[in-house]
């Protein structure tokens, strides 16, 4: 620690938004430190907050500048409120504007109310003291002099289009898609009792669960948010602020809108909303996005590093709460991490490749990237209507489906008193148009189990990491499985000797002190995954000759990938996955003659991949994928004629694919897409008959798709989208008959959708858009009776008005596009 005298100098946290990530991080931090009888001063810039006498509020639509407060109601998880300090929780349990369990274990409060509190607990004690507000907008100046003693870290919360981004050229990747939503807030004067106030909630979850244009959340049905899933067209129509009138007068002429204004008008209409209480539209675009939560050291910010959290490191969709939810969680990681990676390190702080380093926060925030993408609703397609002669049938069966699928989960859900007359009586004023749309649309899918919870996953066994050695060996014991001979009082002495602190920075690594204890040479394995061991490989473990199988995979290694695992001559087995990891790939790894699985996946590692790699003729997997390599793929690798897995997706390699590549006739997966590979697609690739998976997207690939990928008649998904391809699209991949995944997408494609693809009747996923396809859509498609996605927009010369009866009748549908 740095120190004046006897006095240590505080961390400084710099955190730049004050929404509820930002703040609630704020206190968080100082709970912790306070528990450890620790000082931190933290920071935080919002220029959206204004003085008011002695303290700071959130700017309104009346100040100047001003500033529109968001008027969501969301959903908080009972599980993430635990998370948070008691007087947090306290100050929410105190106020009239929330209500319990509208949604199982979980408390509904306007986004305004929690924004408001925190703002408020963060100017009183115990926050007070350590927590500076400055009310006004982060410029990069502030940091660009910055040392490490006066900003350890610099906290990035300030949403979705994050000055992080733009300032400091931090990546944000998308996911998924853009969710289009236009948000009716409204506010009933007069209350309603308990009982009425229950069952109507009790109906507006039935009916928010049952489909996915309309959610609704709201406070004792009084005060709410009427949340609609657009599609892009619909979106680009309204204007921000928009009231109903506004919408009314323009839709005369326009009969766009008017459609727009019917969907808004119905949404109303089945939650049992009077327009007249309605307030001015909010339209928001969210695109589904995830940032790398890594520190980043470059630039101006050199000396500083940096985090994102809250929307500003993962946008998802809009069902309201969600997230508040996972930047809440995002939060108390980051919290926690940075007080247990200070409390025993001198500065700086939080360097890469040091046990100080905030691993275990981004380890979090992947498994959240993982979280959030399950369960995820598809979009809002254009719904092609049935033919007028058709209506009455058709939305006849859509009402009666519709009300079947909402009384079915009233009845899952346990939700009192909900009966078939009741959604009957909500829908009768519903439009037909939104009623096909709505049946049509399904269901909000279930999450399921899968909660990411940051304590358990950070295996927080109490904060002050004030272990037993009872507690030691249980939980070290139990994790670490090693087979350090056939004495098991070695095994004993290992547990004992790896004492979890972290007093000194320069003791040898978790990872080092197993190895040095693993002293018989008859050892054949050693299987560490997921042991939360940081630190480095360490030289030492050349010594282990007799090792087949290691596992170091799902740790916080850091460093380099040692030159001396060549020596270990008898390995099969190499699993380095998910560690941080740089450096090269060392060409002594061609040593390994005997090794049959080398997997180094989503690590950091650069430089070339190594020719000698082409010598280890027995390896049946090789994965390398998700690091930072370039350069081209070595030919060499096609003397790998015994794999069956071969990954290098997510790197930065350019060049051809290697003609040798031809020769791994045993492949089932091939996985090369997300680099900068060019050049035509060799021919040669059907010859590899085995593949099951093939995915060459989101490269730069030209020239024509080649006939002869019919040979791959094992395949089951092909992705060869956001590439430079041209010509048309081979009539013989009807041939591809396992096919179950066909990604042409975003390519340059041209002529018409070739009739055979009806031959594909295993497919469910066909995406076609954004190219250059015409003619009319074949009646052939309507064969594909597994079919669940189709996209066809963006091709402008594509006949999308006179789409076949056959395809309009297909009922497994649960995305398909036409339109942009």
């Amino acid at each position: 620690m740095i120190s004046t005298g006897n006095i240590e100098a505080p961390v400084h946290i710099v955190v730049v938004g004050a929404g509820p990530a930002g703040t609630t991080f704020a206190m968080l931090l100082v709970h912790f430190f306070q528990e450890q009888n620790r000082r931190v001063n933290v920071t935080l810039y919002e220029s959206r907050i204004i003085k008011d006498g002695a303290f700071y509020r959130w700017r309104n639509e009346k100040d100047v500048p001003r500033n529109r407060r968001r008027r969501q109601v969301i959903t908080l998880q009972n599980s993430v409120l635990k998370l948070l300090p008691n007087i947090i929780n306290e100050k929410i349990n105190q106020s009239k504007n929330i209500e319990k369990n509208v949604w199982r274990d979980s408390l509904n409060i306007p986004i305004m109310e929690y924004e408001d509190l925190s703002l408020e607990l963060i100017q009183k004690e115990p926050f007070m003291g350590m927590i500076t507000i400055i009310n006004s907008k982060f410029e990069p100046e502030f940091v660009n002099v910055a040392t490490s003693t006066t900003c350890d870290l610099l906290v990035f919360a300030d949403g979705s289009s994050s000055t992080a981004f733009n300032e400091l050229g931090i990546h944000k990747c998308s996911f998924g898609y853009s969710d289009y939503a236009l948000g009716v807030p409204y506010h009933v004067e007069n209350a309603k009792d308990i009982d009425e106030a229950t069952f109507l909630q009790n109906l507006n979850v039935a009916l928010t669960v049952g489909q996915t244009r309309y959610l609704m959340n709201s406070l004792r049905s009084e005060r709410g948010y009427l949340n609609i899933r657009l599609n892009s067209n619909e979106f680009g129509l309204l204007k921000q602020g928009d009231t109903l009138d506004d919408i009314k007068q323009r839709a005369v002429n326009n009969e766009e809108l008017q459609v727009v204004q019917r969907i808004i008008l119905d949404g109303l209409a089945m939650f049992g909303i009077d327009k007249n209480e309605t307030q001015p539209i909010d339209k928001f675009e969210i695109q589904m996005h995830y940032a790398s939560c890594r520190y980043y050291q470059s630039g101006n910010f050199a000396r500083v590093p940096t985090c994102l959290i809250g929307n500003a490191a993962l946008s998802v969709h809009f069902w309201p709460g969600r997230g508040a939810n996972s930047g809440l969680k995002s939060a108390y990681a980051l919290a926690f991490e940075v007080q247990r990676c200070s409390a025993s390190v001198s500065r700086p702080y939080f360097l890469a490749n040091s046990s100080s380093s905030l691993i275990n926060f981004e380890s979090y925030m992947a498994e959240l990237i993982i979280r959030e993408q399950c369960g995820r609703s598809g979009i809002i397609s254009e719904v092609q209507l049935p033919k007028t002669n058709e209506i009455h049938e058709v939305f006849a069966a859509e009402r009666n489906g519709l009300t079947s699928r909402i009384l079915g989960i009233a009845k899952d859900l346990r939700l009192n008193l909900i009966t078939e007359n009741e959604i009957l009586k909500r829908l009768q004023d519903v439009s037909k148009p939104s009623i096909y749309t709505m049946y049509h649309s399904g269901r909000w899918p279930a999450m399921g189990s899968f909660e990411s919870d940051p304590r358990k996953y950070l295996n927080i066994l109490s904060t002050t990491r004030a272990f037993t050695k009872k507690k030691l060996i249980q939980s070290v014991g139990q994790n670490v499985k090693c087979e350090l001979s056939k004495d098991v009082k070695n095994a004993e002495a290992a547990m004992d000797s790896l004492k979890m602190n972290s007093d000194s920075s320069n003791k040898e690594s978790e990872l080092e002190k197993i190895v040095s204890l693993t002293r018989s040479k008859s050892s054949s394995q050693l299987e560490l995954s997921n042991k939360n061991l940081s630190g480095i490989i360490p030289l030492t473990i050349r010594n282990l000759i007799t090792l087949t199988i290691l596992r170091l995979d799902g740790n916080q290694l850091s460093g380099i990938i040692p030159p001396e695992l060549g020596q270990l001559y008898n390995l099969k087995h190499l699993d380095l996955n998910n560690n941080q990891l740089t450096g090269t790939i060392p060409t002594e790894i061609g040593h390994l003659t005997k090794l049959q699985y080398f997997s180094m996946y989503n690590n950091a590692c650069s430089g070339s991949i190594p020719s000698s790699l082409g010598k280890l003729t027995n390896l049946t997997v090789l994965c390398l994928s998700n690091n930072k390599l370039n350069g081209t793929i070595p030919p060499e690798l096609g003397n790998l004629k015994r794999l069956t897995y071969f990954s290098l997706y997510c790197n930065d390699l350019v060049g051809q694919i290697p003609s040798e590549l031809g020769q791994l006739t045993s492949l089932e997966c091939l996985l090369l897409h997300t680099n900068q590979l060019d050049g035509f697609l060799p021919s040669i690739l059907g010859g590899l008959t085995q593949l099951t998976e093939l995915f060459l997207n989101d490269n730069q690939f030209s020239g024509y798709i080649p006939s002869k990928l019919q040979n791959l008649t094992r395949l089951t998904k092909l992705g060869l989208h956001r590439n430079k391809l041209i010509g048309s699209i081979p009539s013989e991949l009807g041939y591809l008959k396992n096919l179950k995944s066909l990604g042409l997408h975003h390519n340059q494609l041209t002529g018409s959708i070739p009739s055979e693809l009806g031959y594909l009747t295993n497919l469910n996923k066909l995406g076609l858009e954004n190219n250059n396809l015409s003619g009319r859509i074949p009646s052939e498609i309507a064969y594909l009776e597994n079919l669940t996605q189709l996209n066809l927009y963006n091709n402008p010369n594509l006949d999308t008005q006179n789409i076949p009866s056959s395809i309009r009748a297909m009922k497994n549908f649960g995305i398909f596009r036409i339109n942009s």
